[in-house]
């Protein structure tokens, strides 16, 4: 799918391309695209230093998450970073927050909460996995869903505070 995906939509078109050179060059751009919100190394400083495990839960192709993470400075604040290329199974899976519960079988719901952005895979999948969530929400996009978070959140100070004070 991966190789044809540019190949198939762009002959759609009437271009004709490499499919898996155009692939493997969006992949390399993909890899090097981050932007680091103001703040975030600031409170994953904070967290570390209040003795927090911080584990990463993403969907993607393993080279691209970690070179976004290590190209953002970020890889240094986490103890594990879990990627679903590598487990097998993207969030929403239960199988994916099984793979780290494996690793991590203290891990439970008093201990641990999901963070993410997503309603559809990260607080989505937290429910299939019964762990409370935050919904990092900054933009205020309206919840039309069924998903519901246990907190929303706007901003890195609520964040700190609903992780520190829990």
């Amino acid at each position: 799918l991966l190789d044809q995906r540019f190949q198939v939509f762009l002959g759609t078109l009437g271009i004709t391309v490499d499919g898996p050179a155009v692939q493997q060059e969006y992949d390399q751009l993909l890899a090097h695209s981050y932007q680091v919100i103001p703040g975030a190394h600031e409170l994953l400083r904070t967290l570390t230093n209040a003795g927090l495990t911080l584990l990463v839960g993403t969907n993607g192709i393993k080279h691209t998450q970690l070179s976004r993470l290590a190209g953002a400075h970020m890889t240094p604040y986490f103890d594990h970073i879990f990627i679903s290329e590598s487990i097998g199974y993207a969030k929403p899976n239960p199988h994916f927050f099984s793979a780290i519960h494996d690793q991590y079988p203290d891990m439970n719901a008093t201990n641990t909460v999901m963070i993410g952005d997503s309603l559809r895979s990260d607080i989505a999948g937290a429910a299939t996995a019964h762990l409370p969530s935050i919904w990092y929400n900054p933009q205020h996009v309206h919840n039309d869903t069924t998903i519901a978070p246990t907190y929303t959140v706007d901003n890195f100070k609520q964040l700190q505070k609903l992780l520190l004070t829990a």
